[in-house]
């Protein structure tokens, strides 16, 4: 098995510290024009009512666009940013994406926005007899780009 690659820089400007972080991990390697690319940001609880969370709560937009330009800058152009708030305890996706301005990425690179939630789930069996549902939209994408947020909680 392949040691895992990580690279850590201190972020100055979002999309240099974000470049040169994939670079020395040859974290776009393997990506191709074509692929149907699936960003998966972490927002999955937010709730309008709370202080927009800045930092460590929710992947921020600065990210997600520094992200975005860099695939299409490497000639990707089929992305999609999806996620499943959870039901009862944050507003539909759609508002979330609206929010945190995510239309911009719509408007300037194409993305396509993907609330799990309103999507079709896919039954699949993981083996053992284990069934699970998976949307569909991740299983359409040929990569997955998951972007999560380092921290800890109650959970």
């Amino acid at each position: 098995m392949a040691k895992p690659v990580v690279s850590l820089v201190k972020v100055e400007d979002v999309y240099q510290s974000l470049r040169r972080c994939l670079t020395w991990c040859d974290g776009l390697g393997g990506l191709k024009p074509g692929d149907r690319v699936l960003i998966k940001p972490n927002i999955v609880s937010w709730d309008f009512n709370l202080p927009f969370p800045p930092f460590g709560v929710v992947t921020t937009s600065a990210v997600m666009a520094a992200l975005v330009q860099i695939l299409a800058e490497e000639g990707l152009r089929d992305l999609t940013i999806g996620e499943g708030a959870l039901p009862g305890h944050a507003p539909p996706g759609r508002d979330i994406y609206r929010a945190l301005g995510y239309e911009r990425l719509v408007e300037r690179y194409g993305v396509k926005l993907v609330d799990f939630n309103e999507e079709e789930f896919v039954p699949v069996e993981a083996g053992d007899g284990f069934p699970f549902r998976i949307a569909k939209a991740a299983l359409e994408a040929d990569r997955i780009i998951n972007v999560p947020v380092l921290k800890t909680h109650n959970q």
